[in-house]
């Protein structure tokens, strides 16, 4: 006898059955705040299931979806000002921070840390021009002029990576 519950089954007809509800005028509730919410707890549990079981997947695109889902949430109750030309910054971002998460869970793997850095800092610096704290035209202009150095840094990446993955095998005793 299976035992395994299919957890996305009953998220399904949970939805279903809310949609429906709301659609018949049954349940008046701003279903989007509901979906932003659900979708962060699913993100969430997919990250800590992702931990418990070192699974990099899991805990990559949990991270993004429950990142995008509060993105989303934040934006239905209007908490900020949202303007649509954040989202390319955003997107940036919450790459970043899924590359972060993935560090976290292996912190032997530094290299994880130049795409975190990386798309990190350019969504960073792009949602600061778009709040005013920096100049547009200067965050291109420092992009244009030192987009190299990413490649600097994933070369010596690899290099480091695959020294410390084929370790010298300890000389063998004469026999």
């Amino acid at each position: 006898m299976n035992n395994n519950i299919s957890w996305f089954g009953i998220a399904l007809i949970v939805f279903g059955a809310l949609l429906l509800l709301v659609k018949t005028d049954v349940l008046n509730i701003d279903f989007s705040q509901v979906l932003w919410a659900g979708l962060m707890v699913l993100g969430i549990g997919i990250v800590v299931k992702g931990f418990a079981k070192d699974h990099r997947g899991k805990i990559f695109w949990g991270t993004v979806l429950f990142l995008y889902s509060l993105y989303f949430f934040i934006h239905e109750f209007e908490f900020i000002q949202y303007y649509h030309h954040i989202f390319l910054p955003s997107t940036f971002l919450i790459l970043g921070i899924a590359f972060l998460m993935l560090f976290i869970s292996n912190t032997r793997e530094w290299a994880l840390l130049i795409p975190a850095f990386f798309f990190g800092g350019i969504g960073a610096a792009f949602l600061m021009s778009e709040m005013g704290y920096m100049y547009y035209e200067d965050v291109w202009d420092v992009l244009w002029h030192y987009w190299p150095i990413l490649l600097i840094a994933i070369g010596l990446g690899i290099m480091f990576k695959r020294k410390s993955t084929h370790p010298t095998p300890p000389p063998q005793a004469m026999v």
